[in-house]
């Protein structure tokens, strides 16, 4: 699994390429990990060029999310692809994060408390 990140306003854009799997997912949690530790507390994770995430990665997903909390810091979801999307649902963890049709939506929300 590749990562691309980046930078957009106050907030750090963190893009997954291909799958998050079980096997995978560990090394997913600790590039998430890395960047909460590294003082990052409002991160975007833009799904665009994610194909599909396994039960696994989802549990990455609310850990980092919970860690966040914790930090008072936010963790938002954008750019899904319908598939993710559709694993997001069925998992209910549409309810769990804020989800933005683009990164742009998303850096805006951050930005403005939302």
């Amino acid at each position: 699994m590749e990562f691309q990140k980046e930078q957009a306003g106050g907030a750090l854009i963190m893009r997954p390429i291909g799958r998050i799997t079980s096997g995978n997912a560990n090394d997913f949690e600790l590039l998430l990990n890395n960047q909460l530790d590294a003082g990052n507390t409002r991160i975007i994770l833009d799904l665009s060029k994610l194909e599909t995430i396994s039960s696994a990665g989802l549990r990455v997903v609310l850990i980092i999310g919970k860690r966040l909390g914790a930090k008072q810091g936010r963790l938002v979801l954008s750019a899904m692809r319908p598939a993710v999307l559709e694993v997001f649902q069925i998992s209910g963890f549409l309810a769990l994060f804020q989800v933005y049709p683009n990164n742009s939506q998303a850096t805006m929300a951050l930005e403005q408390g939302r």
